[in-house]
């Protein structure tokens, strides 16, 4: 059995696989050198594809399969005799619903449906409805623009010990078939290096689809993030685009007075994966309307019509400052 400690500033965890490096799992969320302060300390998860669960655990649902859970040792430890996949993608729903719970015990949260890119000195939020091209900007701005990933599809807002900050959601990226079959020469690229997001790819490859949509699911590290970003706001330029697909190319700067309107028209309803859990609140997570208003208050809002190229909006965010 090896345990594996996998970081993601404020998070911290552990991930125990049998017969499995550390790296092979969870690769975009393991830092060997974590010094961030405070740490957001989680149970350990242990996976047994194949063993036999103990009297005490609870049956959950993944994707039609049985999966059983058990609080144990401290800890938790999943079983399913579906195989590998299920246990592991039951511990990756369990991992993203303690994190929620022990972030919405340390403060209020808002979450926008939304990803979000930085390099450092500007982050750039792409907001919009279903296939607007959320992950499709994301993409092209780190894989052919140089920019870091911080959230595909919910960016994360938060109280830290310095103001706002944001992040995304400990979990894997979902790339659509079409997606992914646009940016699969990057991916590649990445892929070949990293053992656990290969087979996540070739499963997507050869395997029926495993939901209506066939996702392709990576995690963080094939973007390149060796550490799960956290972003003191304070510290970043923040632009929020308001994105459509297709039509003439199209970027304007959007009025400040339509900022608080078109954030709550944007918020990601969020609610627990694994319903099944004993201490899962009922109904979706609450939206702290305050940190919501902040952070409106500190953005520029543009609206961009595109076609999946994120490089005409980073251009323009780099030259255009809030007054």
């Amino acid at each position: 059995m090896i345990t594996a400690r996998y970081t993601m500033n404020e998070f911290r965890g552990v991930l125990r696989l049998r017969n499995e490096a550390p790296l092979q799992y969870f690769n975009g969320f393991y830092d060997p050198d974590h010094r961030a302060d405070p740490v957001l300390e989680l149970p350990p998860i242990e996976v047994e594809p194949e063993n036999t669960p103990d009297s005490a655990a609870w049956v959950i649902n993944v994707e039609g399969r049985p999966v059983s859970v058990a609080e144990r040792s401290g800890g938790y430890t999943v079983w399913s005799a579906a195989g590998r996949y299920h246990a592991e993608t039951a511990a990756r729903r369990l991992q993203r619903d303690m994190w929620l719970r022990a972030r919405i015990r340390r403060g209020g949260v808002a979450f926008l449906h939304a990803s979000a890119v930085d390099d450092g000195h500007h982050l750039v939020v792409f907001v919009g409805d279903k296939r607007a091209g959320k992950t499709s900007l994301m993409l092209d701005a780190t894989l052919r623009n140089g920019w870091r990933l911080v959230s595909n599809d919910c960016l994360v807002l938060f109280e830290g010990q310095d103001g706002l900050r944001a992040c995304g959601l400990p979990t894997y990226l979902a790339i659509r078939p079409d997606v992914a079959r646009r940016f699969e020469p990057e991916l590649l690229a990445r892929l070949t290096e990293d053992e656990a997001n290969w087979r996540s790819y070739e499963r997507w490859r050869t395997a029926p689809p495993v939901d209506d949509e066939g996702k392709l699911y990576l995690s963080h590290g094939v973007i390149g993030r060796p550490v799960f970003s956290t972003i003191e706001l304070s510290t970043r330029e923040v632009t929020v685009v308001d994105v459509s697909f297709g039509g003439a190319t199209e970027l304007a700067r959007q009025a400040e007075t339509e900022i608080p309107a078109f954030l709550a028209k944007n918020l990601k309803p969020m609610a627990y994966l694994l319903k099944e859990l004993r201490w899962r609140p009922a109904g979706p997570l609450p939206v702290d309307e305050d940190i919501l208003a902040r952070f409106g208050a500190s953005v520029r809002l543009l609206r961009y019509r595109h076609h999946g190229q994120a490089g005409d909006v980073l251009s323009y965010v780099a030259t255009v400052r809030r007054p």
